[in-house]
């Protein structure tokens, strides 16, 4: 079987957009409600729409002492609002509070937190979008941070995404060329792409969160994946008959995305398994005037290291992935031309040289 060549053209990495929504209520009660935004680095940051969260607090009295005042409290929209769903809470006449947020909110298995730590332990990768905010420091009164996205006020919560998001989209190198030949002949191809899925990612970690120096921001090693725990194979190929690739990149996995646990691309982890056809016209005829087909099947198993140019997923991206399928087999030396003109069919011609016979047979005429 030919060896052709299938690498990933583009990875494009953007900011997890998420959600917003907000509130607070300014009466004579001074009930705290929360202000929500999702940190975009790149961008404005963004409206919270993620599930209802759970919030941890402390109060800090100005004789220096400190008293837990919230304890995985969930928080969840009323009307325009973000407001503690099951207990309410109002400013304190002194000293400040100090909020941690998680989201989604968990009754139980929820994440370790302290006034500088957050830890999530042995966290299973599911559809849910894990996210931990900022710590809102020193606070003692409804702010308007956010008010441009979310109209209301509230204690400033902005949201990290903990996760990766992946998204897939396929599309070939080239589908016709033509020779630099006399007669300027041409060759085309057609692929349909059977099956493509991705496999080996670790799907269980730990992650640990510790205060920044500026105690708001959170500092962290990054994920540690228990390698001995991997997600089902995603098949990224939902037609049934598989797909006709064309030069313009197409959506896989009907054009949805799903969240990874971060972590480094590693060989013989993380791998793409894929089967398609090739059905090549070459540019020559048959005996029936017919251009000549030559059909083959491609089947190979592909470490994502070794074919992508992204080496890691990390916390808070978004990555998409277009893949780029040659037809033809590439140069080994360099398997990244984008054309097949490193692998065009030319020829080594030599001779033997003559090998002396010394003529001892007679002739008899």
């Amino acid at each position: 079987m030919k060896k052709y060549f299938l690498f990933f053209a583009t990875v494009a990495l953007l900011s997890l957009a998420g959600c917003t929504k907000q509130n607070a209520s300014y009466g004579t009660d001074r009930e705290i409600s929360f202000q929500v935004a999702n940190y975009v680095p790149t961008k404005a940051n963004v409206a919270f729409s993620n599930k209802d969260f759970g919030t941890f607090a402390w109060h800090h009295a100005t004789d220096g002492a400190v008293t837990p005042f919230m304890e995985n409290e969930q928080v969840g929209q009323k009307g325009t609002e973000w407001k503690t769903l099951n207990n309410t809470f109002y400013w304190p006449k002194t000293g400040s509070i100090n909020f941690i947020s998680y989201s989604p909110y968990k009754e139980t298995g929820t994440p370790a937190v302290t006034e500088t730590s957050v830890k999530f332990a042995a966290y299973t990768v599911g559809e849910e979008d894990l996210m931990y905010a900022d710590r809102a420091t020193e606070k003692t009164q409804n702010e308007s941070t956010y008010t441009a996205i979310s109209g209301a006020n509230g204690v400033p919560t902005l949201f990290h995404h903990a996760l990766a998001k992946l998204s897939f989209k396929v599309k070939a190198a080239f589908l016709e060329w033509e020779g630099d030949d006399n007669n300027k002949s041409k060759t085309s191809w057609k692929i349909t792409l059977k099956s493509i899925s991705l496999g080996g990612v670790y799907n269980t970690g730990d992650l640990n969160l510790t205060l920044a120096s500026n105690k708001t921001s959170w500092e962290t090693p990054g994920w540690v994946p228990d390698k001995s725990k991997k997600a089902d194979a995603v098949e990224l190929v939902t037609a049934k008959d598989g797909m006709e690739l064309t030069t313009e990149a197409q959506d896989l996995f009907d054009g949805k995305s799903f969240y990874v646990l971060p972590q480094t691309l590693a060989a013989g982890a993380q791998q793409m398994k894929l089967n398609l056809t090739i059905v090549t016209t070459l540019p020559n005829k048959d005996e029936n005037g017919e251009n000549r087909i030559v059909n083959e099947t491609y089947e190979a198993t592909l470490d994502l290291q070794k074919i992508s140019t992204l080496k890691s997923w990390g916390m808070n991206q978004n990555i998409i992935y277009t893949i780029n399928v040659k037809p033809t087999a590439s140069d080994p030396n360099d398997p990244h031309t984008d054309d097949p003109e490193d692998v065009i069919i030319t020829f080594d011609p030599a001779q033997a040289d003559w090998v002396l016979v010394d003529a001892k047979a007679t002739i008899q005429i």
